[in-house]
């Protein structure tokens, strides 16, 4: 049951968005980007939850695509398992491996947990992984400090445009601070600009160059306004990848890995560049270090299996397949014959 506050924030963030709206390429035609919605275990216990998580998309995210001359078209459903003990973040990347897209561009996700400590700001939560895709993470309405769903899911709409956190007053503040704002920021308004049209399955290597180093630009003056979220350096060093340039992209890389050495992407990613300046041996040499702090190991055997595989060492390729496999990850079934192992169909 919502109460009053909740009701009345509701309905003055529909009026705003109506009213005000978020002007942005406003002479540009409209864009239909196609998602596909994802309940886990939690949020598949709602009788009808396709409706719910439908209604959700549709009826509050419609003012703002809208405004945004975006539109969002459901275009499948699914139910998906997980492990219960995943931070929001590696729940997400897990659900973007894990549940095929199909004909998607995205993929938004929902599930459900039981109010949390009374110390944490906000009871709505939102992880989005740009052009890839987004899980919601709701709360019972009598958990105290419930932050309206509606501005949550407009807030990480943005993020899966491109859009980054800002200190100022905007939309796109963190949502478990105590700001609430329909106002998208110059810095947003300008990385919207350049993201508006990109592919989501090829990512930044869809864009012209000219817009790719404007966007980094913009995503390293929001890092020098103090945006230092580990995301935020990882979609800048991404980008720099996606322009060849992967000095930049390996100085931007390293400095994530230094500071948390559990982030997997970054380490694949940096294990990539280096493999594209055809140091594959000291691509190894990282992610070999790496298997002892990665929280997704399983993905740092898979990539070591690839790069063995790049350098004909077929041995050891076998060995980290067989690792990979063990944890969890599924190995292509091309390579798993090539390199002599059983399929999963295998006996």
């Amino acid at each position: 049951m919502l109460n009053k506050k909740t009701i009345f924030t509701g309905l003055v963030l529909l009026i705003l968005l109506s009213l005000t709206g978020l002007a942005l390429g406003k002479d540009k035609p409209r864009r239909t980007i196609k998602v596909k919605l994802v309940a886990d275990q939690h949020y598949a216990r709602y009788e009808q939850w396709q409706r719910k998580a439908a209604r959700m998309l549709l009826d509050i995210a419609e003012e703002v695509t809208r405004n945004l001359q975006i539109d969002f078209q459901i275009v499948g459903y699914e139910e998906w398992k997980h492990d219960p003990e995943e931070n929001l973040y590696n729940l997400t990347s897990e659900m973007i491996r894990e549940v095929d897209i199909d004909s998607a561009d995205a993929l938004i996700g929902f599930t459900y947990g039981t109010c949390p400590d009374e110390n944490v700001r906000a009871h709505t939560d939102g992880v989005t992984i740009p052009y890839r895709g987004m899980i919601i993470k709701t709360y019972p309405a009598r958990c105290r400090r419930n932050l309206y769903i509606p501005y949550v899911m407009i807030h990480e709409m943005v993020h899966l445009m491109g859009g980054v956190h800002v200190r100022e007053r905007s939309l796109m503040t963190p949502v478990f601070t105590d700001t609430v704002s329909l106002t998208i920021d110059r810095l947003n308004q300008n990385i919207l600009r350049h993201t508006r049209d990109i592919d989501f399955r090829q990512g930044y290597r869809s864009l012209s160059r000219g817009s790719l180093r404007k966007l980094a630009q913009n995503y390293q003056l929001a890092i020098s306004q103090g945006n230092n979220e580990l995301l935020t350096h990882h979609e800048l060093g991404k980008m720099f990848m996606a322009m060849g340039n992967y000095a930049d992209a390996i100085s931007v890389l390293q400095s994530i890995v230094n500071f948390d050495s559990t982030y997997t992407d970054a380490w694949i990613n940096l294990s990539t560049c280096y493999s594209e300046l055809g140091r594959s041996d000291r691509a190894i040499e990282l992610l070999k270090g790496a298997v002892a702090t990665a929280d997704q190991r399983g993905l740092i055997h898979h990539r070591l299996m690839e790069l063995y595989l790049t350098i004909g060492d077929s041995v050891n390729a076998r060995q980290e397949a067989t690792r990979s496999q063990k944890q969890g990850i599924v190995v292509d079934s091309v390579l798993l014959k090539r390199l002599q192992l059983p399929g999963e169909d295998d006996n």
